[in-house]
């Protein structure tokens, strides 16, 4: 997980200093990874706090899609609303 979301902030990195591109839904992956990721590595007696790392990255990624669905110029870019 923890290499996904460097996978995806790399891809951000490219997308948006390099090409001038507008590409947020690569950022917040990355984030919800992370968050996923780092509930992974805690220590089996911190249960509580990695399922609850484990649901607010769940929440996360669910809010991009929500974003996608409602608001895909926020998530997509400028000019991709399907018009």
């Amino acid at each position: 997980m923890f290499a996904s979301a460097f996978v995806m902030v790399g891809i951000y990195l490219y997308f948006d200093v390099l090409r001038d591109g507008y590409l947020l839904s690569s950022l917040i992956m990355a984030v919800g990874f992370a968050l996923s990721g780092f509930a992974e590595s805690l220590p089996t007696d911190r249960r509580r706090a990695a399922g609850g790392l484990r649901v607010v990255a769940i929440l996360w990624l669910i809010g991009l899609l929500g974003l996608t669905v409602f608001a895909p110029d926020i998530v997509l870019g400028p000019g991709s609303g399907g018009h």
